[in-house]
């Protein structure tokens, strides 16, 4: 895998537990790979919070701005 990768997770997903990104997170570091998790308190699968989805959607664009 040569991609970074930007995760962001909600903490209280019933569909993906954060378990799970966590070991996904820890295994690309692990590996060397360029990744960042972001976790999200009181969100599920989805994001419904006003300052959640802002900061996800803020977070996206910085994202591709500094790796294109």
């Amino acid at each position: 895998m040569k991609t970074p990768v930007l995760l962001m997770h909600g903490v209280e997903d019933p569909y993906v537990p954060v378990g799970q990104y966590m070991q996904f997170y820890r295994a690309l570091r692990e590996m060397g790979k360029e990744v960042r998790l972001l976790l999200f308190p009181r969100e599920g699968h989805g994001f419904r919070e006003k300052e959640h989805r802002k900061r996800e959607f803020e977070e996206t664009v910085e994202w591709f701005k500094s790796h294109s």
